[in-house]
């Protein structure tokens, strides 16, 4: 490079542009017979020529405006002002940009930018790939600029690769009624963000980690999971359950004869919460107390058989509704 600029005009300029560290840059100014030349310069080395009309310059890294200067001293030993120009050392903007977290098996883009060729660690030459992540990955990218040919630089990339979160909820295997109030509980991380959609229910979306839904309607219903965790990554899962009507009902006989068919008097029910049942002799006697679901009466009373006749009931029952039931008749034992 051979640059000129004038000496006899007090005035600044811009006269030259170069890549950072670029070596041996020639600058020049008129030659006068006799003259020496006292040059100075920021932002580079002087490698040659300093006393003379023309030096040679190694540029250092650091980009920016710098100033050339130099003062004539003539044959007569006249010095003359000092003239001012200046070379811009450009910068080179070397930039990556990746994910530094995704999703497996989510398809990601890394790419460079600021130089005029590249090449990553798997050969490719374009300033943007696209791969696949299965796993956490390293990647290289070297970068170069084609202005300044001598210039490039190396970059690591190191992605992690996140599971994605874990959808699950209960209850599973339950029953499930018509009006009833059901408790959904999120089994994943707490910190995920987790949305509900729902059938037939009283609410059709949800933004919750565990829920209370209430059912207008029976028959299959699916519910719907999508959970996504802290670095985005989404997944779902789907149920299908099955709402059943709440009901009650209470046989008109019994045989407790021991054959293991039809023993016990004892409600039967669906949806039904509690219950409470009283059983009366036809003298209104209470002969039997019970609020279990699970055992009935056995035709005994304090330690005796009794014999065939028609006993009287009152039961009351609540459902998971909320719903309260109520029946009043009479039960036919036989022998």
């Amino acid at each position: 490079m051979y640059l000129i600029f004038i000496v006899g005009e007090v005035r600044s300029q811009i006269i030259d542009t170069v890549c950072p560290g670029e070596p041996n840059v020639m600058y020049t100014v008129d030659q006068h017979p006799g003259s020496s030349y006292q040059w100075d310069v920021s932002g580079g080395i002087i490698k040659s020529g300093n006393g003379t009309a023309t030096i040679r310059v190694d540029w250092l890294n650091q980009t920016g405006l710098y100033r050339i200067s130099v003062i004539e001293k003539n044959v007569v030993n006249c010095t003359g002002n000092p003239v001012n120009a200046y070379v811009l050392i450009k910068g080179i903007n070397f930039q990556i940009n990746y994910p530094q977290v995704a999703c497996i098996n989510d398809t990601i883009m890394c790419s460079g930018n600021g130089g005029d060729k590249y090449l990553w660690s798997n050969g490719d030459t374009s300033s943007m790939i696209r791969i696949r992540l299965i796993q956490d990955t390293l990647l290289s990218l070297k970068i170069s600029s084609a202005a300044c040919a001598f210039l490039s630089d190396t970059f690591m990339m190191k992605i992690k690769a996140s599971k994605g979160p874990i959808v699950a909820f209960t209850p599973d295997d339950a029953e499930f009624y018509k009006d009833q109030n059901i408790y959904f509980k999120y089994l994943g991380n707490s910190q995920d963000k987790v949305t509900w959609l729902l059938d037939k229910s009283s609410v059709s979306r949800i933004v919750a980690n565990n829920i209370n839904v209430t059912f207008m309607d029976t028959g299959q219903v699916y519910i719907k999971l999508i959970a996504v965790n802290n670095f985005g990554c989404k997944d779902s899962l789907t149920k299908i359950i099955n709402i059943k009507d709440e009901n009650i009902f209470i046989p008109n006989a019994f045989t407790p004869n021991g054959d293991g068919l039809n023993d016990v008097f004892i409600p039967v029910s669906h949806g039904i919460k509690s219950v409470h049942m009283v059983v009366f002799n036809r003298w209104g006697e209470e002969i039997y107390v019970s609020d279990s679901m699970q055992e009935g009466w056995n035709g005994i009373y304090k330690g005796e058989v009794l014999s065939p006749d028609a006993y009287g009931y009152s039961i009351s029952a609540v459902g998971y509704s909320g719903r309260y039931y109520y029946f009043n008749g009479t039960i036919t034992l036989f022998r």
